[in-house]
């Protein structure tokens, strides 16, 4: 069987977090042990849960919190109401609130979907970059005050990628709004493309090049 957790979840290598939450969520619910009370069903949720956590510790460089078949962080019963109170990003699935943690959480608005998370640098700062379905936010982690930022992306006016130095082997997104802009540098080629088709996707009016 194979360990690559793409495969495990039948997801493409570029899909976004929100694609691989949600293919996260449907085998959750095929092969909850409550739901399919078979002898396979535990082993192949626990396989389930190892890919979605090993995902999301590739793509923001934090480690999930360890799960079990039997967590309460999975799905309910077909039919079942969630009673547990909402916290913030309730909408979200639980390993993803936790690799963003509080400040983050804290800055989304209701139902705002997360499309990426990944680390980068920001003027020199080491910093975690959120790229919702309506918003660029990032945490800087070296600010005492005012550590999370954000562009809308219907104020985006232009996103590209600038040329690399010789030297580095990492890629930047530089992203602006009107004459003020932000370089979010460290990125790996692929994930720089990617934050780039997600702001021109919701923001075709910006010029990308």
């Amino acid at each position: 069987m194979t360990n690559d957790p793409y495969a495990i979840l039948g997801v493409d290598r570029d899909a976004s977090l929100r694609e691989v939450s949600a293919a996260w969520r449907r085998l959750a619910k095929e092969w909850h042990p409550d739901l399919r009370g078979d002898a396979n069903a535990i082993g192949r949720m626990v396989q389930v849960n190892a890919a979605y956590e090993q995902i999301l510790a590739e793509r923001t460089g934090r480690a999930a919190a360890p799960s079990t078949a039997s967590s309460p962080t999975e799905p309910t019963a077909a039919g079942e109401e969630d009673a547990r109170p909402r916290g913030r990003g309730w909408w979200l699935d639980p390993h993803l609130r936790i690799a963003l943690g509080a400040e983050l959480l804290g800055s989304l608005h209701d139902q705002e979907q997360v499309e990426h998370v990944v680390p980068c640098e920001v003027g020199g700062s080491d910093a975690l970059l959120v790229v919702t379905d309506r918003r660029l936010l990032w945490l800087l982690d070296d600010n005492v005050l005012g550590r999370v930022r954000s562009i809308p992306l219907a104020a985006v006016t232009a996103v590209e990628r600038p040329p690399s130095r010789p030297w580095r082997r990492s890629a930047a997104v530089r992203v602006s709004r009107g004459r003020s802009r932000v370089t979010f540098g460290g990125l790996d080629a692929g994930m720089a493309d990617r934050i780039i088709g997600t702001v021109a996707a919701v923001r075709p009016a910006a010029a990308v090049r």
